[in-house]
C-alpha cells in the first residue's frame, strides 16, 4: 500500500491524526501523511498518502470539498458543533419555511469572505486560536475568500435541516452554519457533518477502518495511485535524454507552445517522473519521484 492515496472513511470521536497512525500501524506503512483533517466530530472522507505519494499532496489539497451536514435551530453552542456549550433561545422557529431556507442557502452561492472560527487551528501570533478560545481570550482575525460552489437543502423538519455543500478549501462549515440561522434570524448549531466527497473522489470509493482490520482494502476500489492523483494537470512526455537531466535536478529547455505552470513529466514509457515548472520553454523539476 506504498505509493499511494487511501480514501478513508473516519468514524467518529477520533482525530485525524489517530486514524493516520492506526492505518500505519495495521499496513505496516511507514511513511503516511494526511491531506486536511476532520474534526472529531465529523466522519467521512479522510485522505492519506503514502510513500512516494506524500510528495505531490500539495497538488489535490486544494480540490473542492463535499459534506452533508445536519443544521440544528432554535439552540447555539460555544463552539459551534455539539462539542461546546449549548443553549436554547427563545427564537420561533415555527415560522420557517421550506422556501425561506432553500432562499437562505441560495444566497451563500459563489465567493465570499468567512471570519475563522475561534475553535480552529488557524494560527496567531504562532499559537492556534483553540488555545485562545479554551483560555477565553478572543483575537482579531482576518476573513478568508472561500466560494460555495453548490448548496442544497436535502431535508427539513421543525428543528432541523440536512444540507449538502460542496466549497473550496479553507471553508469552515460550524461558520457556515452559523452565517445561515443569522441570515433566518435563528440560532444554529452543527449537530452533526460529513465529508463525502473531495474533488472527483466519491463516497463510494472509500474504506472504513474495520474493512482495512478485516483484511477488505481494494486495490482497484479504495486506492488512487499517483498518476490518477495528478489526472488534473497537464501531463508532457520526456525523451531518455531529458528524463536523465531532469533526475539529476538539472533545468532543461524544450519546445512547449502554450505551455506554462506545473506539469505531470512522464518518460516514453508512459511512468511518472515527477512534477515539474514549465516557463519560457524551460522546465524546472519541482518533485520527483524516488526510483531507488
Amino acid at each position: 500500500m506504498n505509493d499511494c492515496l487511501i480514501l478513508i472513511d473516519k468514524p467518529l470521536n477520533l482525530t485525524s491524526n489517530h486514524v493516520l497512525q492506526s492505518m500505519k500501524k495495521r499496513l505496516k506503512i511507514k511513511k503516511a501523511g494526511l491531506v486536511g483533517v476532520l474534526d472529531p466530530l465529523a466522519t467521512g472522507m479522510l485522505l492519506i498518502v503514502t510513500g512516494e505519494a506524500t510528495k505531490f499532496s500539495q497538488y489535490i489539497e486544494t480540490m473542492t470539498k463535499e459534506y452533508v451536514v445536519t443544521i440544528k435551530f432554535g439552540y447555539k453552542s460555544s463552539t459551534g458543533d455539539g462539542e461546546g456549550i449549548i443553549t436554547k433561545d427563545s427564537t420561533n422557529i415555527s415560522n420557517l419555511t421550506r422556501n425561506n431556507v432553500i432562499t437562505a442557502l441560495s444566497s451563500f452561492l459563489g465567493q465570499s469572505y468567512q471570519l475563522p472560527p475561534m475553535h480552529s487551528s488557524v494560527k496567531y501570533n504562532g499559537k492556534k486560536l483553540y488555545q485562545y478560545a479554551r483560555d477565553g481570550i478572543v483575537v482579531a482575525r482576518k476573513k478568508r475568500k472561500i466560494v460555495i460552489s453548490d448548496i442544497s437543502l436535502l431535508e427539513k423538519n421543525i428543528e432541523d435541516i440536512d444540507i449538502k455543500v460542496r466549497c473550496s478549501k479553507g471553508t469552515y462549515i460550524r461558520t457556515l452554519v452559523e452565517d445561515i440561522g443569522a441570515k433566518l434570524g435563528v440560532s444554529t448549531y452543527t449537530r452533526s457533518i460529513r465529508r463525502i466527497g473531495v474533488g472527483t473522489y466519491t463516497e463510494d470509493r472509500m474504506v472504513s477502518c474495520d474493512q482495512i482490520l478485516n483484511g477488505k482494502l481494494s486495490s482497484d476500489k479504495h486506492i488512487v495511485d499517483i498518476s490518477e492523483m495528478l489526472s488534473h494537470i497537464k501531463p508532457i512526455t520526456l525523451g531518455p535524454n531529458h528524463e536523465k537531466l531532469i533526475k539529476n535536478g538539472s533545468v532543461i529547455n524544450i519546445e512547449l507552445p502554450n505551455t506554462k505552470g506545473d506539469v505531470v513529466m512522464k518518460n516514453i514509457d508512459n511512468k511518472i517522473i515527477g512534477i515539474g515548472n514549465v516557463a519560457n520553454n524551460r522546465i524546472k523539476p519541482k518533485r520527483l519521484i524516488n526510483f531507488q
